[in-house]
């Protein structure tokens, strides 16, 4: 007689293969995930500098364009006002950053009370040039009725 065992019963045992290739996919997982890790952490990084790189940008701007009121005033007080070289205390600019700002004013050949100011401004990290804006304006000057 023949013995029949059932075999629906019996606990079968995982492939081999199958516990191999679930060790596979988790792997992959887990390097995508690494990658896409990676490059986001990259991508955080370079926003931030770009950010940097454009609050020095507006912090250039606004030293060139204090530096046309600061001439425009001058030139209102004293018409043979020649230019300088003026340099904002650091605090007011950030904590240890400041700024250089060179002012030069020329004189219009055809009309006497016409100044060309210019102006150079350079904002500076840790003593570096970080960003530089430059500008140049016409100023007419008041006359003074007597």
């Amino acid at each position: 007689m023949r013995s029949t065992t059932n075999l629906r019963n019996q606990p079968t045992m995982p492939h081999p293969n199958r516990r191999g290739l679930v060790l596979i996919i988790v792997m992959v997982c887990l390097a995508l995930f690494v990658i896409l890790g990676g490059v986001l952490t990259k991508l955080i990084l370079t926003e931030r500098r770009q950010a940097r790189v454009e609050e020095w940008r507006v912090q250039a701007e606004w030293l060139a364009e204090s530096a046309i009121e600061r001439a425009a005033a001058r030139l209102e007080q004293t018409p043979d006002y020649a230019g300088e070289s003026w340099q904002p205390p650091a605090g007011r600019l950030g904590e240890r950053n400041g700024g250089i700002v060179a002012i030069q004013i020329e004189r219009d050949a055809t009309r006497e009370n016409r100044r060309l100011v210019r102006v150079v401004a350079d904002f500076m990290r840790d003593g570096e040039r970080c960003a530089r804006r430059t500008r140049e304006i016409t100023i007419e000057l008041k006359t003074k009725k007597t």
